[in-house]
Parts: structure tokens; C-alpha cells; sequence
């Protein structure tokens, strides 16, 4: 497996860190419900690296398919003599009971050194390596492992950012990633009409996002205006700088939210896998609409919307403010944006959902509701060009504050002319 440069992680990481890394990447926006997690199985001396990352609700976790693919090597190869093991690392602590799918310790418990595999094929599993605790197993998956008899260990590597959304989820809320475009000046869209601010590449990030993303959210001044489609669109590489060419700021720590964020402009992070029409269908994103004065065109709108639904596979969510319902039958009723409980309440049905992370793409009217509400592992990304508009006419909506209150978290010089700054709220306790 190729390794990832998309983070600054220290030249000695190990070859089994850099697949989980590299796995952990191409998972993330096709399992929701369930966290983006990675798996891999190697010997001592790397001749043995095999690894699997999971797989939309339903199919198969991470080791699930890392076991699969043993199975596969152990029928190519003679019998190992004398018997050789083998270590399985994985960045979520495996599930200890029945959902969807049967619990993974129990595949696991076949592959132990007294196991039928392991008479049959000279290869056994002697230690887990986990790098991170499910709370929702309240620690069922390591004493599982440890009472079959495997040695578990921690595992370290920067995999926290791909499961930081699920964990969240756990706790009532969603991720975050806030998008905003504009021109250099400050310039983020038109009062009464549709317009582009960042072009080509602007478009591809915004696919790349929406991939990335398990659902995409819009504001009532968005439908209004633009009536979105919100779908992922193909193309996702071109015109896109390779990440080692963008200057880049400096990251003296492994934080979360960069670690995600670098993966977006990773030239090697799957996007032309995805590009493919039966797979990008596992990465569409819920088109999720916030509805508030009808508008012009919405019955051509929703026509749209049902066709796209039937051609991604995902249905639409529309959310109507409580104001306006009864303008709209069959919308999910939330709070007016001006009621202190929106976005509270927003954030528990979308988890509910079983959404893990949303993309925002923002507009003028609720950008500060969407700042405010950020939280600590949440992200704010402003696209700039750098070509001004021509805004001579009236009509043209400004951001007219800064994000003081937000730190830096890194830059991107993405496409000519184009740069991406990432924020995010401040961390009270300085942990990444």
C-alpha cells in the first residue's frame, strides 16, 4: 500500500499506520451510520500487509474485510512452517454484539492460535492492536479479544479525525464543516440571482467535500436563489493542485481537524475510484434543505429533487422553520432560526439520522447562526479567489466580519489564484 502525505506525520511511522491512514481516508463519507474505520494484518517483518476499511451500513466492518483478504492469501500460499504470527491493527475498538451485521470478535476469535485456520494454513492472529475506545461497547470488544486469549495493545497513528464524527454522533451531535465562498473583497453571493465565485477548482473542493461528508445542508436564502441540486458530481481530480506542490503552513501538531482537512486536497485519496458511477452512488451525500418562504420555481425544485433521489440512491431531507410549515406538507417542522433551540434541536435529528458529519455551504442570511455554533472538533472553511467581482450593480451580499474569535488552523493554496483558510474554534484544553 502507498503511503499518505497528505499529514505531517514523523518519516518513522510505521508502513502499518500509513495503510491505516491511507484506508481510513478512502472510508470516510460511505459508512454512516457507522464510523469511518481501518484494519490492517501484517507479520513482524511486513511480509504479510494486508488491510480493509469498511464498508457502507450493512456490509462489511473493517475487519471483516481485512479477514477476507487473509483468507484469500492464506488459500494462495503453502503452509507457513513453522506457524507465523500475525498482528491485527485496527483504529476502533471491534463491536462485541449483534447489529446489522454479526459481531467482528467473533470472527476474529477463529483466526487464534489454536484455530482451525491456523493448523490449516501455519498463520495465526497473537495480538490486536486497537487505537481507539467504542463508548457505545462500554468496553465489551477488549474483553472479548482478551478472554479468547489475544494480546491487546494500544495502537497509535492519526486516525482520531475519521472517527471523531461518530463519536460525536454518539453524544447527540454531528461533525461540522462550514463552507464559504468568496471573492478576494469579501463578495459571497448575489440577493436575487446564482452566481459563481470560485470557478472550476471551487467546484471540484465542493465535490471533494461533499464526498467526504454524509450530508449537505443549505439555508432557506440558498433554496430560494440558487435551488441547489447538492448532489456529487463527477469531476473530483482536475484543475486541483497536487497537495505537494500548495505552500503550505506549517503544522507542529497532529490535530484532528487538519489531518481531514489535508485529505481534501490529497491528490491520491481515492477520487478517481470515486469518479466511478457505482461507487460515487456510496458517496452521495442526504441533500438535507432548510425551507422557509415558498419561492419561485419550487415546483420545478422538488421535481428535481425526487428524480435526483431516484438516480443517487439517497433520499432528500426537507426541514421547514416552524414559522412556515404550513406552506410545506410533509416537511420535518424544526425551530424558527431565531429560537434559541434551533440548532440544538437541528443537530439531534440529523444525528438521529445516523449522519456523522455535515457539510454547510453557507449563505449570506445564517453564516453567523453557523459560526456561533461551531464547536471545538468542527471546521469553517472560507474559499477565496482572488479575482474581484464586478459589483457595480446592486444586489450584492458582503461578509462584514472577521473571524477573530476562531483560530487559525491552516491555508491552502489549492488552484491559481484559489486558497482555502481553515478555522476552528478554539480547543479549551490544547489536546488535537
Amino acid at each position: 500500500m502507498k503511503g499518505c502525505d497528505c499529514v505531517d506525520i514523523p518519516d518513522d511511522t510505521s508502513q502499518e499506520a500509513r495503510a491505516l491512514l491511507r484506508l481510513s481516508i478512502f472510508a470516510s463519507g460511505r459508512t454512516a451510520p457507522n464510523p469511518s474505520v481501518a484494519c490492517v494484518i501484517s507479520s513482524a517483518d511486513l511480509s504479510i500487509l494486508i488491510g480493509g476499511a469498511t464498508e457502507p451500513a450493512g456490509r462489511r466492518h473493517a475487519e471483516i474485510v481485512a479477514l477476507d483478504a487473509l483468507d484469500r492469501f492464506a488459500l494462495e500460499h503453502a503452509r507457513f512452517d513453522p506457524p507465523l504470527p500475525l498482528t491485527m491493527t485496527v483504529t476502533l475498538e471491534p463491536c462485541s454484539r449483534y447489529g446489522r451485521t454479526p459481531p467482528c470478535v467473533q470472527r476474529i476469535g477463529l483466526y487464534g492460535r489454536e484455530s482451525d485456520f491456523a493448523k490449516t494454513h501455519g498463520l495465526y492472529i497473537d495480538t490486536v492492536r486497537i487505537a481507539e475506545a467504542d463508548p457505545s461497547l462500554h468496553g465489551g470488544g477488549f474483553a472479548a479479544l482478551r478472554q479468547m486469549g489475544f494480546r491487546v495493545e494500544q495502537a497509535d497513528g492519526p486516525f482520531r479525525s475519521f472517527l471523531l464524527p461518530f463519536l460525536s454522533r454518539l453524544k447527540g451531535r454531528p461533525l461540522y464543516t462550514v463552507k464559504l465562498a468568496t471573492d478576494r473583497n469579501g463578495v459571497m453571493g448575489h440577493r436575487d440571482r446564482s452566481v459563481s465565485l470560485t470557478g472550476e477548482s471551487g467546484r471540484i473542493l465542493t465535490m471533494r467535500l461533499r464526498a467526504k461528508c454524509d450530508g449537505v445542508l443549505v439555508g432557506p436564502g440558498t433554496v430560494a436563489v440558487d435551488r441547489p441540486s447538492l448532489d456529487l458530481r463527477p469531476p473530483l481530480r482536475s484543475a486541483v493542485i497536487p497537495f505537494e506542490e500548495s505552500p503550505m503552513a506549517p503544522v507542529a501538531d497532529v490535530d484532528a481537524r487538519r489531518v481531514w482537512l489535508r485529505s481534501l486536497f490529497e491528490p491520491d485519496s481515492g477520487w478517481s475510484a470515486i469518479e466511478d458511477p457505482e461507487l460515487r452512488r456510496e458517496f452521495q451525500p442526504v441533500r438535507i434543505f432548510l425551507l422557509g418562504r415558498p419561492f419561485v420555481g419550487r415546483e420545478l425544485f422538488f421535481e428535481r429533487q425526487y428524480a435526483l433521489s431516484s438516480a443517487t440512491g439517497r433520499e432528500a431531507l426537507f426541514l421547514s422553520v416552524r414559522s412556515m410549515s404550513g406552506h410545506w406538507p410533509g416537511a420535518i417542522e424544526v425551530p424558527d432560526v431565531t429560537d434559541p433551540a434551533f440548532f440544538s434541536e437541528l443537530s439531534e435529528l440529523l444525528a438521529e439520522k445516523g449522519l456523522n458529519r455535515i457539510l454547510i455551504e453557507s449563505g449570506y442570511g445564517l453564516l453567523p447562526l453557523w459560526l456561533r455554533s461551531l464547536q471545538e472538533d468542527d471546521v469553517f472553511l472560507h474559499v477565496q479567489h482572488d479575482e474581484p467581482r464586478d459589483t457595480t450593480d446592486d444586489g450584492w451580499l458582503r461578509i462584514d466580519a472577521g473571524f477573530d474569535e476562531l483560530d487559525h488552523l491552516d491555508e491552502y493554496q489549492f488552484a491559481p489564484g484559489m486558497k482555502a483558510m481553515a478555522y476552528g474554534r478554539r480547543r479549551m484544553d490544547g489536546d488535537g
